[in-house]
């Protein structure tokens, strides 16, 4: 989390294209707490996936969840086990054996209106990846706006 104006955004994404050069706008709004059972999407670049290409060039491979249940919920942090043997894949990628490396990555709350639609909320950051016990570690949005010390 950074706190950047406008004008400073701009700069640094000026003359930039392709994924990674965006900003995501948190609320001032203190964000309500992400619950058991609610569903989140989150994404980030794990280790095994980067690569040295050549002297001058990386590749960061990027790991992406589109739904998972968090398991555990907190005041400042939220938790989600995986079940691998339940998972949809696809990608053009072959998946990795692990997914750390991922912490800074964002998670968004699934969230449904009374009419059916679908809409993202932002959930959080992604700060571990138990590899042993297959678990994400997520802090809350709320604790993030608290640390600001907005509202």
């Amino acid at each position: 989390m950074i706190q950047l104006t406008n004008e400073q955004a701009a700069e640094i994404t000026r003359g930039s294209f392709g994924i990674g050069e965006a900003f995501y706008l948190m609320d001032e709004a203190r964000p309500e707490l992400i619950e058991d059972g609610d569903g989140i999407a989150f994404a980030g670049f794990p280790g095994d996936l980067r690569r040295v290409q050549a002297i001058n060039e990386l590749n960061f491979g990027s790991y992406s969840c589109g739904a998972t249940p968090v398991t555990s919920a907190h005041d400042d942090y939220l938790v989600c086990q995986f079940e691998r043997e339940e998972w949809i894949r696809q990608g053009y990628e072959a998946e990795p054996a692990a997914i750390g490396g991922i912490s800074g990555g964002p998670a968004f709350q699934i969230c449904e209106s009374a009419a059916g639609l679908m809409s993202f909320a932002f959930a959080g950051i992604v700060y571990e990846f138990s590899e042993g016990f297959d678990l994400l570690y997520v802090t809350q949005a709320r604790a993030i706006h608290d640390l600001i010390g907005w509202g």
